[in-house]
């Protein structure tokens, strides 16, 4: 029987708002991005491949939260922004259940958009990305390293300076949600559930708590939680919103969008 849920999904698509509510289940202790963090370990699996990550010494680190957890009589909950390239691994080593969250691409540009202009946040800023970078060691910033990028080699890569930050963080939400796709082709049906925020409603939560067996389901707790805005920026009280939400865009800006996100957009029901 289950004991371990992990939360998957690109960054900036709700992982953390996941995590909190479902949180409040009275059986659970749930981690927002406990360690290891998985940063450069991400971002390298998907450059050389995961074979060239020693997969096996991050789980047997992982495996001592969760153990302690368990024997505390808690089932396990986290989220990791850089799980997408060990999802299958994770699944199994832990015998896990995976709970997959994607959000609309266009919501989640504005809010990485958000993220640059009002909170200040440098993504998309290493040497990789522009000329005459602040930094060139994954080091530096390792959230940052771990976004990924077009492979060198290939025709994005060699235009990739010259995109614009609304354009690379397209390009990051069709990629990461492309790769989380191909992964769930390799996982049980039964060992993960999908969760498409803009269809998902505070009601809804009480059939992803009996999925999980997760104990103390109320209603007006998930609906205060669910309109919380985590990890927004008037959350974490950056400022307010500034960027455009998608009813606003001009046609230039919802045709960029298109360019690299439509299929995916369509596939996952969002068009």
């Amino acid at each position: 029987m289950t004991n371990t849920f992990f939360i998957i999904s690109a960054a900036r698509s709700g992982s953390s708002a996941m995590c909190k509510i479902l949180g409040n289940a009275t059986n659970v202790k749930r981690y927002l991005e406990p360690f290891p963090k998985l940063c450069l370990d991400q971002r390298n699996a998907y450059r050389f491949g995961t074979d060239k990550v020693d997969f096996d010494s991050v789980c047997r680190t992982k495996a001592e939260l969760i153990e302690k957890t368990h024997a505390e009589g808690n089932l396990y909950l986290d989220k990791q922004p850089n799980y997408i390239m060990f999802m299958d691994q994770l699944q199994q080593y832990f015998d896990a259940k995976l709970i997959v969250c994607f959000r609309d691409g266009r919501d989640v540009v504005a809010s990485f958009m958000d993220w640059v202009e009002v909170r200040g946040k440098e993504l998309y800023l290493s040497h990789e990305d522009i000329e005459g970078a602040n930094y060139v060691d994954p080091a530096q910033n390792p959230w940052e390293y771990s976004l990924f990028r077009p492979q060198p080699g290939t025709a994005m890569h060699e235009k990739w300076k010259s995109l614009s930050s609304f354009e690379k963080f397209s390009w990051y939400w069709n990629e990461a949600n492309r790769l989380i796709l191909n992964q769930l082709n390799k996982i049980a049906s039964d060992k993960f559930k999908i969760i498409n925020w803009s269809e998902t409603t505070p009601e809804d939560f009480e059939t992803i708590f009996d999925w999980c067996r997760f104990e103390g389901f109320d209603l007006e707790t998930i609906q205060n939680a669910y309109y919380a805005k985590y990890n927004s920026v008037e959350e974490r009280k950056a400022g307010t919103s500034k960027f455009p939400r998608h009813n606003e865009w001009t046609k230039e800006m919802q045709t960029k969008f298109d360019f690299y996100c439509r299929d995916t957009m369509q596939e996952l029901g969002f068009y």
